[in-house]
């Protein structure tokens, strides 16, 4: 016969145990802030032909970690200078996406790039875009302009995401993208 107590510490051990098989740390992502340097960009022609043109534009973005540990972004290589990001839309346009997410082929290291407390990076991100094709039409993927975000992947340690912090950890401000064709 269980009793009440008995019960209770079954279900708390269940607790902890599903706790611990989560790739997300719970944790005050909110101290950790990213913001791009304008509320509105001019994605102009950069390269290409007919629907292989490439449109770009450039984004200062500015990590500020305002907890009181350190804080890791992923990066593709173990010495890559800039942190893994991506792109995404804000609800408008298409559901194909943002046209400017780059295609990370990334080895597995324990290098990724350090944050202390208080501490401030900046990043100077050249994005570019459409990065994918259909393979039968030559159609691109992805939406060149619209309300967009930027988003790093943020961590509470070392290795490769075994300990993401919270989705909102890397996001930026809303950005407009606006398409010069």
């Amino acid at each position: 016969m269980r009793t009440r107590g008995h019960t209770l510490a079954i279900g708390v051990a269940a607790l902890i145990a599903t706790l611990g098989c989560t790739n997300v740390v719970s944790s005050d992502s909110s101290n950790v802030v990213l913001r791009t340097d304008r509320s509105e960009y001019v994605a102009s022609y950069v390269d290409g032909e007919g629907s292989y043109r490439q449109y770009g534009f450039t984004i200062h973005a500015r990590l500020e970690n305002r907890g009181a540990t350190t804080v890791y972004l992923a990066r593709c290589y173990p010495n890559s200078g800039q942190p893994v990001f991506s792109v995404e839309l804000n609800g408008e346009g298409d559901n194909k996406g943002a046209a400017y997410n780059g295609v990370w082929a990334c080895v597995g290291h324990d290098r990724q790039i350090q944050i202390r407390p208080g501490e401030v990076r900046t990043d100077v991100l050249h994005l570019r875009g459409p990065n994918s094709f259909d393979g039968l039409t030559g159609e691109p993927f992805g939406t060149l302009a619209g309300k967009m975000q930027l988003r790093y992947e943020v961590q509470s340690c070392r290795g490769d995401g075994a300990c993401k912090l919270g989705r909102n950890a890397g996001e930026s401000n809303f950005f407009t993208v606006k398409l010069v064709p």
